[in-house]
């Protein structure tokens, strides 16, 4: 149990509602791994696409709705990666989490 408590706490300071709802559906299905968003998202993903469990691997144009300009609404695909399933495992079984990468590669940070 306490462990549970302790993984909670990691899933809620490390991740927005969004993100813990994506944790908790692929770890509810676990042959899901591949998951669809509006394109423009990718703010509401970006812990999980930071830490390396989860990544973009493409954009769907042609879903069928068409706006009042013609063009088409775009959604983004993305899949859990190794790393990320395994995070999910942990999470559902109540082992202890890994941290994720926290892989700042092309993001620009100023520090005076």
């Amino acid at each position: 149990m306490l462990q549970y408590k302790a993984n909670l706490s990691t899933i809620n300071s490390q991740y927005g509602d969004v993100e813990r709802r994506i944790i908790e559906m692929f770890g509810v299905d676990e042959d899901a791994s591949f998951l669809r968003l509006p394109s423009g998202f990718k703010i509401f993903v970006w812990n999980l696409l930071r830490d390396g469990y989860l990544e973009r691997i493409g954009q769907v144009s042609s879903i069928g709705f068409e706006t009042d300009t013609d063009d088409f609404l775009h959604v983004d695909v993305y899949r859990l990666t190794p790393a990320g399933r395994e995070f999910v495992s942990a999470y559902t079984k109540g082992t202890p989490l890994a941290r994720g990468t926290t892989d700042f590669a092309g993001i620009e940070m100023y520090i005076d």
